[in-house]
């Protein structure tokens, strides 16, 4: 990849229960960051990126390319060296 493109999605998604820290069935707003080389591509790593860290049933709320701005963020830095990364707000949410 050239220069790849950062692409962020505001969502919710559903605890699977991989993931102890969150109690399975509950809802929680989540920031996903995705390294592709489309916006296209990032979509479609979208599902398996969550699946993988213990999340369903998603929702994205809203979707953006990384600013330069936004370059120094621990998730894009994160994204940049790892492919993805996400952000989970600890709260539940009732936001469907």
């Amino acid at each position: 990849m050239a220069n790849p493109l950062i692409v962020l999605f505001l969502l919710t998604a559903v605890a699977s229960g991989k993931d102890p820290h969150y109690k399975p069935g509950e809802r929680h707003p989540i920031v996903a960051y995705i390294r592709a080389e489309t916006r296209e591509q990032a979509e479609a790593a979208l599902p398996k990126t969550l699946a993988d860290d213990g999340w369903k049933d998603f929702r994205v709320l809203k979707s953006g390319l990384a600013t330069p701005e936004s370059e120094n963020s621990e998730g894009v830095k994160a994204a940049r060296e790892k492919g993805s990364s996400i952000t989970i707000f600890s709260e539940a949410t009732s936001f469907k």
